[in-house]
């Protein structure tokens, strides 16, 4: 049902969609599933006071699961409430410094809002607890790299995605951005 429920989503057919999740909340009204999905429907709807409420009950009932809060965090950046979504992100980040993905998500949500310098510091802190040479270890690179590209510095962002090479040496994202970056600053040769 859930799938038939984000099918009619697909479909722009909202109403049914809604009707067929306010059916199962009945049946399980505890279901953060559901209560995420009827979330998603009232965020397309920008039905921003219903879609928060729904996404805080769906957080609050599985918060090992952060999609809940997420779903949260883009209510306010569908709203510009940039303010408020990093706010609730950083507080999170707050409670239990070791989950990495309320960082990941932090840095990612500083991005989007043009806030580069606090991005680098939170793919950092992913970064510092982060197996050498593992994917995700090349992957904070990336994201440190391309951070500091968007600020306007290419001298850091080619030093970060140097490092990003050198644990992803064959992927091309890491390969492309560095390319960029190094004919942005000149550096034809490299």
């Amino acid at each position: 049902k859930l799938i038939e429920s984000a099918a009619l989503m697909g479909q722009k057919k909202f109403g049914e969609s809604r009707q067929m999740l306010e059916t199962m909340l009945k049946a399980n009204p505890s279901s953060p599933d559901v209560l995420f999905q009827i979330g998603v429907v009232n965020l397309l709807e920008n039905k921003f006071k219903d879609a928060e409420e729904a996404f805080r009950r769906s957080y609050q009932l599985n918060p090992a699961n952060v999609r809940g809060l997420m779903g949260v965090v883009e209510t306010y950046m569908a709203q510009k409430k940039t303010d408020q979504a990093i706010q609730i992100l950083r507080a999170e980040a707050a409670k239990t410094p070791a989950r990495t993905d309320f960082h990941l998500a932090l840095g990612n949500v500083c991005i989007r809002a043009g806030r580069y310098d606090m991005a680098v510091a939170e793919f950092q802190t992913v970064l510092s607890s982060t197996a050498k040479g593992s994917t995700t270890q090349g992957e904070m690179y990336l994201r440190i790299g391309a951070a500091q590209q968007l600020k306007g510095d290419p001298n850091a962002a080619i030093v970060s995605l140097q490092a990003a090479r050198q644990t992803l040496p064959d992927d091309l994202r890491v390969l492309g951005t560095l390319a960029l970056v190094l004919d942005t600053a000149g550096r034809w040769p490299e």
